[in-house]
């Protein structure tokens, strides 16, 4: 169990996504892979964690309902989002995405060097979707290798 967000193997969000197992972490948010029930397939699930506590339940609400307004080519696609409210005193906040399989930026680097090509194509849609996400009002507050999923360049036929 993930002490923090109060989530493990097992537990439903929202009545219908199930968790399976976690597949990522970091300073603001855990990652589960999971199963929407209602439509039979793999999801992902971001548990929101707010250091010091959480805000009032209509903060959480107001804050989900701008995420779920962004909508670009170089972000993940929100499915769906929630506040789980099972455990008194301690909301938890949801956000359903696809499921993106494959590397993110900081394990690609890790088998080396990007070929120049591709690390100008990975600037060009983070900054494209870094200046989408400010102009809509959001900081993202955690840019950083680890979140930022790397697209197969070199099987884009969009960019030939």
């Amino acid at each position: 169990m993930d002490v923090q967000s109060g989530i493990s193997a097992g537990t439903t969000l929202g009545g219908r996504y199930h968790v399976l197992e976690q597949i990522g972490s970091g300073a603001m948010a855990n990652v589960y892979r999971a199963v929407d029930q209602f439509l039979e397939r793999e999801v992902a699930v971001k548990i929101v964690t707010k250091p010091g506590g959480h805000d009032a339940p209509h903060d959480d609400e107001a804050e989900l309902k701008v995420l779920a307004r962004l909508t670009h080519h170089s972000l993940v696609t929100l499915l769906d989002a929630g506040v789980d409210r099972t455990e008194p005193g301690r909301p938890c906040i949801y956000l359903v995405m696809e499921l993106v399989e494959g590397p993110d930026l900081k394990r690609r680097l890790a088998d080396g060097p990007l070929p120049p090509r591709h690390a100008a194509q990975i600037g060009h849609d983070l900054a494209d979707a870094l200046a989408y996400i400010h102009e809509s009002g959001v900081i993202h507050r955690d840019v950083k290798p680890g979140n930022i999923m790397v697209f197969d360049y070199d099987h884009d036929a969009a960019r030939i």
